[in-house]
């Protein structure tokens, strides 16, 4: 820390502040280039999927990339998105169990009563 010599409050909070001060001007010039780099990486992984892709179009295929030593590209290139596997048409959503705690029959985790029929087929129960 500044030692500070006088009495004027304003002097020596002045003289105080100046070394905070050049500090944040060092964090914001890591920030900025921080951002400068972070943009000039997300271009570089736009590039390489571009050419990824314009390998594969050209007939290779991304086995023989691979056996290449070069690694599939975590960013998908343009283009057009792919359909889901099930078609165009959206999963419709899982039905809703009952209010109360009761499940009905024929649903998992439910159990089905024994019903005469058993008995009926000539299967024996436990005594």
């Amino acid at each position: 820390m500044t030692e500070t010599t006088g009495s004027d409050p304003n002097q020596i909070a002045e003289t105080l502040m100046a070394g905070r001060l050049a500090l944040i001007a060092q964090h914001k010039a890591s920030v900025e280039d921080e951002k400068e780099k972070r943009e000039a990486l997300a271009k570089a992984e736009r590039q390489t999927a571009a050419t990824w892709a314009a390998a594969l179009a050209g007939g290779w295929t991304p086995q023989e990339m691979r056996r290449m030593t070069f690694q599939e590209p975590q960013v998908k290139g343009p283009g057009r998105p792919r359909k889901n596997s099930a078609g165009s048409k959206p999963r419709t959503p899982a039905p809703v169990p009952p209010q109360g705690g009761e499940q009905q029959p024929g649903t998992p985790g439910s159990v089905l009563p024994v019903t005469s029929a058993a008995s009926a087929s000539g299967a024996s129960s436990p005594a």
